[in-house]
């Protein structure tokens, strides 16, 4: 049994269609870290989400999960889909669609009864999730009750019930007003700390991406890295995708 502790790129090109989006990409995630991912609109960046999760075809020789075996010596891991499926845990922009419970208990569980796990322990980590992304006591609520910041941590509750390594949101902040941003930034942070996430934040928006630890960038068809996440901003790339000052 693997333990994994990152996700690892290397050399991947993507396409859509008959355009290139990017070729030669590289790139990691860590457990323990908050990473951003930007570009301008049809860049790739959905399309590059979709290759990690495993929901497009790739070169098998691209992607692959780092971490230790039983005599903590470190290897890569080529994922299939299964493992990919069950690492990597995907929150939509809008969390409607992915809402697929009449009650809020249910929706949580099912992220754990499509893994197998079995009923008594679900039951305890549907709890603890729930807690964890301030919802507790909303069990029997309808998930159409929640709020649009509510829903966010309704979907994040389901990727600590499948107790997946990484998570990857897209547009996070897009629907929420000030508050709600503050408190789902808040909540990712807690998770990072206490569950060793790994989390991916696609997103446009310049003033959270100034806050992550490091940045990716698809930019006239290359995969860019900026380490801390704040160099972005002091690229030309900054003003190029019509970025505003964070």
């Amino acid at each position: 049994m693997h333990k994994i502790s990152e996700i690892v790129v290397k050399n991947l090109s993507l396409s859509n269609s008959d355009k290139v989006l990017f070729r030669g990409g590289n790139f990691h995630l860590s457990r323990g870290e908050i990473v951003g991912l930007g570009g301008l609109n049809g860049s790739g960046k959905s399309s590059f989400c979709h290759a990690l999760l495993g929901l497009i075809p790739v070169d098998s020789q691209c992607i692959f999960f780092a971490g230790v075996d039983d005599k903590e010596e470190k290897v890569l891991i080529e994922p299939n889909r299964g493992l990919l499926r069950d690492q990597i845990y995907f929150v939509f922009q809008n969390p409607d669609c992915q809402i697929v419970g009449s009650l809020i208990r249910d929706d949580v569980a099912f992220a754990g009864e499509n893994r197998g796990v079995q009923r008594e322990i679900l039951k305890d980590r549907v709890k603890e999730a729930l807690e964890l992304v301030g919802l507790a006591g909303f069990e029997m609520r309808s998930p159409a009750t929640l709020s649009g910041g509510q829903k966010q941590r309704l979907a994040i509750a389901g990727s600590i019930v499948a107790q997946a390594s990484f998570l990857i949101l897209d547009e996070p902040f897009a629907m929420l007003d000030p508050m709600g941003r503050s408190q789902l930034r808040s909540l990712l942070q807690e998770l990072v700390k206490s569950r060793n996430l790994g989390v991916l934040i696609v997103s446009h928006n310049a003033r959270e991406l100034f806050l992550l630890d490091r940045n990716y960038v698809i930019h006239k068809q290359k995969l860019k890295e900026f380490s801390p996440g704040r160099s972005l901003f002091e690229s030309s790339i900054f003003k190029e995708l019509g970025f505003c000052e964070p």
